[in-house]
């Protein structure tokens, strides 16, 4: 992921935790909320949708739930990086084991060909 990726990932999860944080320094801020907004149509409703989740959604226990939600967001959005790095150390430990499996196999042959050279010198005398 490029910077730029990263801070389009990284803002919202800041904005949700600003929200949280917001939420548990004025947890009584929407209880008196009526804003009288009798809109019609689909946008009339979705703004509707919109107030009556921010309406019960606010409050302590919400601002500390999305602190923690941002946070998780923040970790997810850092991970794959880590998962590509972990991924280049695998195959760098199985270069490393077919290296040390090539090492063993040829000192095992030279070992077994010092062996005879020297059982047949051994024979000679």
């Amino acid at each position: 992921m490029t910077i730029i990726e990263r801070i389009k990932c990284i803002i919202p999860s800041f904005l949700l935790i600003g929200i949280g944080i917001l939420e548990i320094n004025y947890p009584h801020f929407m209880d008196n909320f009526d804003d009288g907004y009798t809109g019609r149509g689909i946008s009339g409703f979705i703004m509707l949708l919109f107030e009556l989740f921010i309406k019960f959604t606010w409050g302590k226990i919400e601002g500390f739930i999305a602190i923690i939600i941002g946070i998780f967001l923040i970790v997810i959005f850092l991970l794959p990086d880590f998962e590509t790095k972990n991924e280049q150390t695998a195959e760098q430990t199985e270069i490393n084991n077919q290296k040390k499996s090539l090492t063993k196999s040829l000192s095992s042959a030279a070992f077994r060909a010092g062996k005879s050279y020297l059982q047949r010198k051994y024979d000679q005398k």
